[in-house]
């Protein structure tokens, strides 16, 4: 379900996005939505920290041994954060 009403903000923003298109891309009916959620806005704080938290996990920075490269891996770690911070997804998300 939460994926579904991510993708219904993104494609339709915050604004145009209805517990109906949500009930619909998650394949339940309104009444089941209604029954978890109070409203719109309650679906949108519940799902979009977790969307967000969850491409900081998946691009989680490598493991740092004693014989790796400082530089390399912070590095790499700075290439992961911009690469987050600058997904249209992310950004879409972050203006909503």
């Amino acid at each position: 379900m939460r994926d579904a009403a991510v993708a219904t903000f993104l494609e339709h923003g915050y604004d145009r996005a209805t517990m109906e298109m949500i009930a619909e891309a998650a394949g339940i009916t309104k009444r089941t939505l209604y029954a978890r959620y109070a409203d719109k806005r309650a679906v949108f704080l519940d799902v979009i920290p977790r969307a967000l938290s969850r491409s900081v996990e998946r691009d989680a920075a490598p493991a740092i041994g004693d014989d790796d490269d400082i530089e390399a891996a912070l590095l790499a770690i700075g290439h992961g954060a911009l690469k987050r911070a600058l997904d249209p997804d992310t950004v879409r998300l972050h203006r909503m």
